[in-house]
């Protein structure tokens, strides 16, 4: 919701600009506080069993099924990026998988927020609809789309 109307009051390049501004500092801070205090650190601050599933799958897949999981909504991005922080990645590499996977998510939610701002409320309705129905099947097929990721890693 709120994402829309940042799209509404500042446009699609404000808006999207000020979310990834927001997203680097926070992945940035999740990331290194996560590498300079720690797995115990980690593990006080996300849930344990969350933790170790998605410590296995980053450590047992790519750099690219990471990529996925930041592209696609409804993966735990907060918790991703302690998971980053535990492993040998380099920031800049993590920072731009981070960049580049977010930024069509945000784009897409700014666009959105413009419609109404246009007077264009049947885009709109049609681009909250492809963002929300998006959502839905990547939240109830992500267990598979991890799953896939592992078996090509």
């Amino acid at each position: 919701m709120l994402a829309g109307v940042g799209g509404y009051l500042f446009g699609i390049g404000l808006r999207a600009g000020y979310s990834m501004i927001g997203v680097v500092i926070g992945s940035t801070v999740v990331f290194l506080a996560s590498r300079r205090f720690g797995r115990s650190y980690a593990e006080r601050v996300v849930n344990q069993a969350a933790l170790q599933r998605w410590d296995t799958f980053i450590n047992n897949s790519a750099i690219a099924a990471l990529f996925v999981c930041f592209l696609l909504p409804t993966f735990p991005d907060d918790l991703l990026c302690f998971v980053a922080g535990l492993t040998d990645l380099r920031l800049r590499r993590f920072l731009t998988l981070v960049v580049v996977g977010r930024t069509p998510t945000f784009v897409a939610v700014a666009f959105a927020g413009t419609q109404p701002a246009d007077g264009m409320f049947g885009q709109f309705i049609f681009a909250l609809s492809v963002l929300t129905l998006s959502s839905v099947a990547v939240y109830l097929t992500r267990d598979h789309i991890v799953a896939r990721l592992q078996s090509h890693s």
